[in-house]
C-alpha cells in the first residue's frame, strides 16, 4: 500500500499536466489595450442623426471567428438600424482576429461583441480628438497651404509622451510655413504643462514638409495657430492603430508610393511634348535625327526642377527640347509617400527621364 501512494503521488501531477495540455483552450484574441468592446466602441462612428436627436443605444454582435481569423459570418442586434450599420462599419474594419486554440490548434468559434453609444461619451472623446488649426488673421492669400493629410494625423504620428502620470493637457502654439514648406517659429502661447509645452514644439517641428502659401503667383509665408490637445487615452491607442498598420504593411512587398504623375500617364507627355516641338531649318540643315535625352525631377507641388542632358544631338535640338519639357512644368499631379512608423501621408517628389524624338 506504501508503495502504491508512493507511485500515484510521482505520476498524478504528470498525469494532470498531460490532462490540461489536452485540454487548453485559448479564446480568440484582437489585440486592444481595454478590451474588444471598448475598441469596437471607441472607433465607432456615431450616427449624426441620433447624435443630434442625442439619442443613447447599444449594438450586440455576435461574429464567427474562422481558423484563419476571419470573420466568416457577423449579426448585429441593435436598439435602432443606424447603430446596427454603425456597428457593422467597426466590425468590418477589425481585420486582426487571432483565432481560438484547442490544444496548439486553431478553431471556429463565436465571439459576442457589445457596443454603447452614449452622446455625452461621444462629445467628450470628439472634443479631446481634436487638433484645431487655425489661420492667423490679416493674411490674404490666393491659396492656403497644402496639408499632405489630417492636421491631427501629422500631431499624433509625431507625439511622444513627456510624462507618464499626466493624463492630459492642452498647448496652444503659433508657427509659420515658409516660402519651402518647412514649419519654423514655432512658439507656445498658452499651455498647461511645461513638459508638453516642449512636446508641442517638437510635433510642429517635425511635420513634413507642406507645399507654401501662394500670392500672386509666388509662394509666401503664412502663419497658423494650433491647439494640440494631448489625452493619454487617445495617445495609446493611436499607437496601438499604428502597430496594426506596420503588420499589415509587411505583407506588402511594393513600396507604399504613388509618385507625381502627368495627367493621362507619361503617353500622354509625350504626345504633350510632340505636339508643340518645333523644328527649325537650321536643325535640318544639320542633318541629325533621333532622340534627345532628358531627366528630371517632379518636386513636392508638381513643378519640374533639376533638368539634366543625358543624350544630346546638337545645341539647337537639346534647347529646344527642354524649352518644351519646361511646358508641363506644374501640371503634374502630387504625389504621396505612406510612412508607415508614424502612421500619415507625406508629399513625395518623383525623377524622371524621357526622350524627346526629332524627326522630318
Amino acid at each position: 500500500m506504501k508503495y502504491r501512494l508512493l507511485f500515484l503521488a510521482l505520476i498524478l501531477p504528470s498525469f494532470l499536466r498531460l490532462s490540461a495540455q489536452k485540454n487548453c483552450y485559448f479564446p480568440p484574441y484582437y489585440p486592444t489595450l481595454n478590451g474588444v468592446d471598448e475598441y469596437a466602441a471607441w472607433y465607432a462612428v456615431y450616427p449624426d442623426p441620433l447624435l443630434k436627436a442625442n439619442v443613447s443605444g447599444e449594438a450586440t454582435c455576435t461574429l464567427r471567428i474562422g481558423r484563419t481569423g476571419q470573420v466568416d459570418s457577423m449579426q448585429v442586434v441593435a436598439t435602432h438600424p443606424l447603430f446596427a450599420r454603425a456597428a457593422e462599419q467597426v466590425l468590418h474594419e477589425m481585420t486582426n482576429w487571432q483565432p481560438a486554440l484547442l490544444d496548439g490548434k486553431p478553431i471556429d468559434t463565436t465571439v459576442v461583441v457589445h457596443i454603447p453609444f452614449d452622446p455625452a461619451k461621444y462629445d467628450e472623446r470628439v472634443w479631446r480628438q481634436k487638433q484645431i488649426l487655425e489661420p492667423c488673421r490679416g493674411q490674404v492669400v490666393d491659396a492656403l497651404p497644402a496639408f499632405p493629410d489630417e492636421v491631427r494625423k501629422l500631431v499624433m504620428g509625431n507625439m511622444r509622451w513627456p510624462d507618464p502620470q499626466v493624463q492630459t493637457a492642452v498647448s496652444v502654439c503659433r508657427f509659420t510655413v515658409n516660402e519651402a514648406g518647412d514649419v519654423e517659429n514655432v512658439r507656445v502661447l498658452k499651455g498647461t504643462h511645461p513638459a508638453f509645452d516642449k512636446e508641442a514644439v517638437h510635433i510642429l517641428s517635425a511635420f513634413p514638409r507642406l507645399i507654401p502659401a501662394v500670392k500672386g503667383g509666388k509662394y509666401v509665408p503664412f502663419d497658423y495657430f494650433l491647439t494640440i490637445s494631448f489625452w493619454k487615452l487617445d495617445y495609446e491607442y493611436e499607437q496601438r492603430a499604428r502597430e496594426n498598420v506596420r503588420k499589415q504593411l509587411k505583407d506588402i512587398f511594393h513600396e507604399p508610393f504613388l509618385y507625381p504623375a502627368y495627367p493621362g500617364g507619361m503617353g500622354a507627355l509625350a504626345q504633350f511634348v510632340n505636339a508643340r516641338l518645333v523644328i527649325t531649318p537650321g536643325m535640318k540643315e544639320e542633318g541629325k535625327q533621333g532622340r534627345v535625352v532628358y531627366s528630371f525631377e517632379v518636386d513636392i507641388d508638381g513643378t519640374m526642377k533639376n533638368f539634366k542632358l543625358l543624350r544630346g544631338l546638337s545645341p539647337l535640338m537639346d534647347a529646344e527640347a527642354l524649352r518644351v519639357l519646361r511646358m508641363a512644368d506644374g501640371k503634374w499631379e502630387r504625389g504621396y509617400y505612406f510612412n508607415s512608423e508614424k502612421g500619415y501621408r507625406e508629399f513625395c517628389s518623383g525623377f524622371y527621364t524621357i526622350p524627346v524624338i526629332f524627326r522630318w
